[in-house]
This record gives C-alpha cells, sequence and structure tokens, in this order.
C-alpha cells in the first residue's frame, strides 16, 4: 500500500496510507446506518492516517476512535488531508461546512 507523508499548515507531519475497499467497508459497519456522506469524507481521511509527528495512530476499529483521532488531528491536519486527497482548501471547506449548516 501506498504511503504519502504530509505537513500540515501548523508543521505536524501525519504519515498516510492509501485506503482499499476493505477498509472502505470497515468505515461504513463503523459509521453505521445514521453516517451522513460528510461523516464517511472525514472518516474516510482519518482512517488512513498511520502517524502524527513520528508517532504511531493504532487503527480506527470504532465510530468513537474515529471521532477522537479527527480531534487529534484538527482543523489544520484536516484541511492538509483534504488538500492531499480532495483537491479541496480550506476556504472550500468552511463554505461547505457553512452551507451544511443552512
Amino acid at each position: 500500500m501506498t504511503e504519502r507523508t504530509i505537513t500540515d499548515a501548523s508543521g505536524r507531519v501525519l504519515v498516510v496510507r492509501e485506503l482499499d475497499p476493505s477498509d472502505m467497508l470497515m468505515l461504513a459497519e463503523l459509521g453505521g446506518e445514521g453516517a451522513t456522506s460528510r461523516w464517511m469524507q472525514i472518516a474516510l481521511l482519518m482512517y488512513g492516517v498511520q502517524s502524527i509527528d513520528g508517532k504511531p495512530v493504532p487503527p480506527c476499529t470504532t465510530k468513537k476512535h474515529v471521532m477522537d483521532l479527527a480531534k487529534l488531528v484538527g482543523n489544520e491536519g484536516l484541511g492538509a488531508l483534504s488538500r492531499e486527497f480532495m483537491g479541496k482548501g480550506d476556504t472550500e471547506q468552511a463554505d461547505e461546512a457553512a452551507a451544511a449548516k443552512n
């Protein structure tokens, strides 16, 4: 599997592995029936995080673990992951979040 090294705006280094179809199925299972498409988008970005600043991140096995990891990665990490994998910057992300609230 391919790994990428990404540096976020605060200088943290995230190592992220490419997800395979079984990972995507696992996330769908973790999210459950109530998972929104936005939750799945963010969870897909989080699920591949292998380490942050050289500290290993254990594989997510529960929805709470995915949410805890998202909190740890934070907005700057999410922005870096989004730009790397989805080609979206912070401004586009903020626009989408604002639209989702309306």
